[in-house]
């Protein structure tokens, strides 16, 4: 059967061979290797075999997957599995960045294929064509190159993939105000739980739920937090009196290395333990002699009436203590030992090797969210450090251009997952988007908050017309300054009377426009009128035997803002009242 690639999405090709190329690379494959296949079937299907089994397809058919690939586990919601040994399934996906995500068992399941493998029983089918396009980058630049790419349209699409993309890292910018903070609530709530119509209430008791659970983590940056507070850094202790000092993980890399770490669905700890204690009983003396991993040191461990492990190292000066069995069940589901390091690692080990610990892990890796506030406010490069490249989409863990560095403290090697997300917010009033640092711009997508006096009109107060009240006050703000500091429509959520209104004004309102036109009240005047601000009679005695400039008293202005307590709902709409040209 002839192969009519115009009926392909280039995009879809150039992902299906940069795959390809990933496979070629990792096991070093040549042309005129006879254990593979490269060949197109009935369904108009490009596929790659490796031996008796179909390793990597890609397909036009709207019908049917974008992507199929060979893994040594389920690693799709919709798989089967090979028949015959070794063990191994086939899974379907909708987009290249779900397959990328799954490098190791889909390279683990290649490599058992190759190495069993000494010519395919499938050679005479082999493609010359399609074997050139993946091993000749030339000659596939030139085939493609005769593509369009198909643009989608508004037309809805049989099996699309109707989930919008979001951006792995992005920043929400705009004004005070403009709910910033809520939106990054929602949306880190929406990428982990998915997109679902949701009351206030209950977008966040999901996000306090999901902080607790550590798929969200929410941080503020300032002048003073530092590389060492963010990625890792040395820390003073003291331990019985006595100071050390350890190497510390900070925000990042705790939620980089969390979003590596699987779910575990079930294990079977609470029978190997049960065998644990019961041979300890059955014992000699009932204990168990035991070796750490590292140094080989000899222990003895015991049970104790809570049916938690006692233990004692097997020394002259030998101490006691215990390993509670929760702490146990931590290290074997998390790697993470959080008492008695050396013992705890070695009865876990003992326990995987004696009585078959085993572990049924989430198909998927949780999503986790970090949430950076005021993400302008602090010096983002050297935070950041060397880490700011590993952002990248394309640099991240499992993807085609991935990077890792070595970081300087621990020395352990460090990347970033796929599942990571990052939502930064900044105050426009605080510094514009042009002056942020250009590295953090490229590696970030970009989201204005603009004000929305519509949403006032929901509110129950209507005495006043919000909507149209904070319309005129930001119009006159950017024709006075500019439209990063408009005021948001936040602070006027919730008011319910001419006293919330009042007091909004009062302590909110006003301070920050003194804040934005640096205590000039006459520019503070023309943006809120002179039923708020009054021009003062100059009553001040100036020593009469003392001369200075002629002109400075008579073009000297003192404004005053007018007693709160005189403010009415007619003093409030004279701000969108009776409007003229400023003289």
């Amino acid at each position: 059967m002839e192969l009519n690639l115009k009926k392909f999405n280039k995009q879809q090709l150039e992902e299906y061979y940069g795959f390809l190329d990933l496979i070629i690379e990792r096991f070093g494959l040549q042309e005129g290797d006879k254990r593979l296949v490269f060949n197109v079937n009935d369904k108009n299907q490009i596929v790659f075999t490796i031996g008796q089994r179909y390793v990597w397809i890609t397909g036009a058919n709207e019908e049917d997957f974008k992507f199929e690939v060979i893994s040594e586990k389920p690693i799709s919601n919709k798989y089967s599995d090979f028949d015959g040994k070794p063990t191994a399934f086939w899974n379907g996906f909708s987009n290249i960045s779900e397959v990328l995500k799954h490098q190791q068992t889909i390279f683990s399941a290649i490599e058992k294929e190759l190495n069993r493998t000494q010519i395919s029983g499938f050679l005479k089918y082999n493609k010359e064509e399609l074997e050139k396009m993946a091993f000749d980058a030339d000659f596939r630049k030139e085939a493609l190159d005769q593509l369009k790419t198909i643009t989608i349209t508004d037309e809805p699409m049989k099996n699309a993939d109707k989930t919008p993309v979001i951006p792995l890292n992005q920043i929400l910018f705009g004004a005070p105000g403009t709910g910033k903070t809520y939106h990054t609530k929602k949306m880190a709530v929406e990428i982990i739980n998915g997109k679902k119509a949701k009351t206030r209430e209950e977008i966040n008791k999901e996000y306090e739920e999901l902080i607790k659970a550590g798929q969200i983590v929410f941080t503020t940056f300032h002048q003073s937090l530092s590389y060492e507070d963010f990625i890792e850094g040395i820390k003073p202790e003291t331990i019985d009196g006595n100071v050390t000092y350890e190497v510390k993980e900070g925000i990042f890399k705790s939620i980089c290395k969390n979003a590596f770490s699987k779910e575990i669905t079930s294990d079977n700890f609470e029978v190997v333990y049960q065998k644990l204690l019961d041979e300890i009983d059955n014992s000699v003396d009932n204990k168990l002699v035991l070796e750490t991993l590292v140094h080989a040191k000899e222990f003895t461990i015991y049970k104790n009436s809570k049916n938690n492990i006692r233990f004692h190292s097997n020394t002259e000066k030998a101490y006691e203590a215990v390993i509670k069995k929760e702490v146990l069940e931590h290290y074997l589901k998390t790697g993470e030992a959080l008492d008695w390091a050396p013992y705890t690692k070695s009865v876990a080990n003992y326990i995987i090797e004696k009585y078959n610990y085993i572990q049924n892990e989430a198909i998927e890796p949780k999503k986790h969210v970090l949430i950076i506030d005021e993400i302008n406010r602090g010096n983002v490069s050297a935070i950041f450090g060397e880490l700011i490249t590993l952002l990248e989409e394309d640099k991240r863990k499992g993807n085609p251009e991935h990077t890792e560095v070595k970081l300087p403290y621990s020395g352990d090697n460090f990347s970033v997952p796929n599942n990571v997300y990052i939502i930064g917010t900044m105050n426009t009033a605080d510094r514009s988007v042009e002056a942020l640092d250009t590295a953090l711009r490229r590696r970030f997508s970009f989201v204005e908050m603009q004000p929305d006096p519509k949403i006032l009109s929901d509110e129950k107060y209507k005495k006043v017309d919000l909507s149209k009240l904070l319309e005129t006050i930001n119009q006159r703000i950017e024709m006075l300054i500019d439209k990063d500091h408009q005021i948001g429509h936040s602070y006027f959520i919730g008011i319910q009377n001419i006293d919330d209104l009042k007091r909004t004004f009062k302590d909110k309102i006003i301070p920050l426009l003194e804040e934005y036109f640096y205590g000039d009240f006459g520019k503070i005047g023309l943006v809120l009128g002179g039923e708020f601000i009054k021009l003062a009679e100059n009553q001040v005695a100036f020593p009469k035997n003392f001369e200075y400039e002629k002109n400075f008293l008579e073009d000297k202005k003192i404004y005053h803002i007018t007693s709160s307590e005189s403010w009415e709902e007619e003093t409030f709409k004279s701000i969108y009242g009776e409007v003229g040209n400023a003289k």
